[in-house]
């Protein structure tokens, strides 16, 4: 809650719960998804940038697909206009609920000798051919992340992997080297790369 709807419910708890409730009697009738989706289009005609990021985060995390958000926003286009809808898909970009396709991605990947595979260390961070990779071991199953953050692709070859955590130090999106997994911020997860232990060493894809 912002500070100016917390000093509005503390100054007139009234008037702030009938304006409340009215809202929420409006929406008894929809859909979750709907409500949801209306919710993200509010946000975005009045351009509420924390709003729009809390709302289209948790519609992803609600099971909401990027493609919904974008075909609603879309649809509001004739209201919202350009200069709004461009606003929110930059928003919606930066926080990782649009992901935009590199068309230059390689299509003829190779296998790369990564480590030993019968290393005893629970996570890593090792350069392989020009490329700096996490590689995560659970007793004898390995995965292997790109070193590089899903929000604007910055290094995270210098992070500290201690903790089993890395943390980018641009804008603090956090990252599970157990499953790649964003825990902190956006959505959009390390990339994993394919692997396969021949012998004693580990390969990875890509």
């Amino acid at each position: 809650m912002s500070k100016a709807l917390k000093y509005l419910s503390e100054a007139r708890p009234e008037a702030m719960e009938a304006y409340f409730s009215f809202l929420r009697k409006n929406g008894e009738r929809l859909d979750p998804k709907t409500r949801a989706l209306i919710s993200i289009i509010t946000k975005v005609a009045n351009q509420t940038e924390s709003g729009l990021r809390q709302y289209a985060l948790k519609a992803v995390r609600d099971g909401i697909s990027s493609d919904e958000i974008l075909d609603s926003m879309l649809m509001a286009f004739p209201a919202l206009g350009l200069s709004k809808t461009v606003w929110a898909i930059d928003v919606l970009l930066e926080c990782g609920v649009l992901i935009q396709d590199n068309p230059d991605a390689e299509q003829d990947q190779q296998w790369h000798d990564i480590c030993a595979a019968d290393s005893e260390y629970e996570f890593q961070i090792l350069e392989c051919d020009g490329r700096n990779v996490f590689a995560s071991r659970d007793n004898n199953t390995w995965r292997v992340f790109d070193a590089k953050c899903t929000h604007h692709g910055a290094s995270l070859a210098f992070c500290d992997i201690r903790t089993g955590e890395v943390e980018c130090p641009l804008h603090g999106w956090r990252y599970s080297l157990k499953n790649g997994n964003c825990v902190r911020f956006g959505t959009k997860n390390l990339e994993e790369m394919e692997t396969k232990v021949i012998g004693t060493r580990l390969f990875a894809s890509w």
